[in-house]
């Protein structure tokens, strides 16, 4: 039927195998009139309908698709074409099981990736043929895409809608390679990989762009057990991990010879690791159920001595529970008197000057700004700037738990 504002005009074949009952309608750049169905492809020159010639034909009515930049994409039994008035070009070859299960209204999105809907549901295809399934074996009808990015579906089981990309939410467990469900500690490097730290002595590295896992495993599954803490080094393309009582280090992380080296006391005594963290000279500053030391950095031993240690310059006795170098290099630690700086070589006591820091602290991070925030055992979120508590923020602002254990 056509509407000219006044009336309707209402068309009929005069060939019973070639009716417009289920056919596409198409205007081209030029303005042509197409119609296109399973059995013909007709042209309209204003008053009447011509068959013409044709390569292929679509599935059926509902493989048809009007593309913004006034081209017609369709599928036929072999995959995607695009036709640009009488010009068409095959684009991409489509397994014929997903084109004959019943295909419904497919979608083309700008890089010419095809989403298909169909009896046993819907699928991603990639401008190279790679395919991603979703809603396996929910019967589908129809996919689209809002303007915000988000692609809907509609199903015999309601209608479903996925996340435009930045949005999404994935899970990755052990049956994407994963050596543990157990994850005890992440840290991303600066090639946009995810370490992981889990138990049996293991480190996986997931690369978001495929979720392929690759694996660190440690050979002393006792002392590593789980990897509770990892630290990136930038300067030095290095990765610290810490079990609750080791440490080492991985050297070269985004080349194939990667080395590990591991802390270890010149005695061979046990120490217990609460926290770490690493200075831009490459020292460490560890939380030990004894104290909080600082081990200068080596390049022929990856090791320290209990025995040296000078209380008040590298060693602070007290059991403690975290350490942290901010970015002007001063090492602030929570032990079980509370709140402490290591600035030039002098201690300032945040406890003896506010209760609220004699509580026990289990993270602490810096904000852009020179602002830190403590993560406390019982009492929130503390924030201080220029050695002065500027806010506090508990239960009673919304946070989930006055419990904090860390940062990410």
């Amino acid at each position: 039927m056509t509407w000219d504002g006044k009336s309707i005009m209402k068309y009929i074949s005069a060939n019973g195998n070639r009716q417009f009952i289920n056919s596409f309608v198409h205007e081209d750049k030029s303005g042509k009139i197409w119609v296109f169905s399973n059995r013909s492809v007709r042209t309209f020159n204003g008053s009447e309908f011509t068959v013409i010639p044709h390569k292929t034909l679509l599935i059926n009515y509902k493989s048809g698709l009007n593309m913004p930049d006034r081209t017609f994409a369709f599928l036929d039994k072999n995959g995607l074409n695009i036709q640009n008035g009488r010009a068409q070009h095959f684009q991409l070859k489509i397994d014929p099981s997903l084109l004959n299960n019943d295909p419904g209204f497919f979608y083309l999105d700008e890089n010419k990736d095809v989403w298909i809907s169909n009896a046993s549901g819907i699928y991603f295809i990639d401008h190279s043929g790679k395919i991603t399934t979703y809603l396996s074996n929910i019967s589908s009808s129809q996919v689209i895409k809002d303007f915000k990015g988000n692609m809907w579906f509609t199903t015999n089981n309601g209608i479903y809608m996925l996340p435009k990309n930045e949005e999404r939410l994935y899970i990755v467990d052990q049956s994407n390679g994963l050596s543990s469900n157990l994850i005890k500690s992440v840290i991303k490097d600066n090639k946009n990989r995810f370490w992981l730290g889990v138990d049996e002595g293991n480190i996986n590295i997931i690369d978001p762009s495929d979720l392929s896992v690759n694996k660190v495993s440690l050979p002393d599954k006792k002392k590593y057990n789980i990897i509770k803490q990892l630290s990136l080094d930038t300067a030095n393309e290095a990765i610290y991990f810490a079990s609750e009582y080791g440490l080492g280090r991985i050297s070269n992380i985004y080349a194939s010879n990667r080395k590990i080296d591991y802390l270890r006391e010149a005695t061979n005594s046990m120490f217990v690791i609460k926290s770490f963290s690493v200075a831009k000279d490459k020292s460490l500053a560890l939380a030990l159920s004894s104290g909080v030391v600082i081990v200068p950095y080596k390049d022929d031993k990856y090791e320290f001595s209990s025995l040296y240690f000078k209380q008040g310059t590298d060693f602070f006795n007290n059991r403690a529970y975290c350490v942290f170098f901010d970015k002007s290099q001063n090492l602030w630690f929570s032990n079980i008197n509370g709140l402490s700086e290591l600035s030039n070589g002098s201690l300032y006591s945040y406890f003896e000057k506010s209760s609220l820091l004699t509580r026990r602290i289990n993270d602490i991070k810096e904000l852009s700004n020179d602002t830190l925030v403590l993560a406390t055992d019982g009492y929130g979120l503390i924030f201080i700037k220029n050695r002065k508590v500027i806010k506090v923020i508990t239960q009673r602002d919304g946070l989930a738990d006055n419990i904090c254990k860390n940062f990410l």
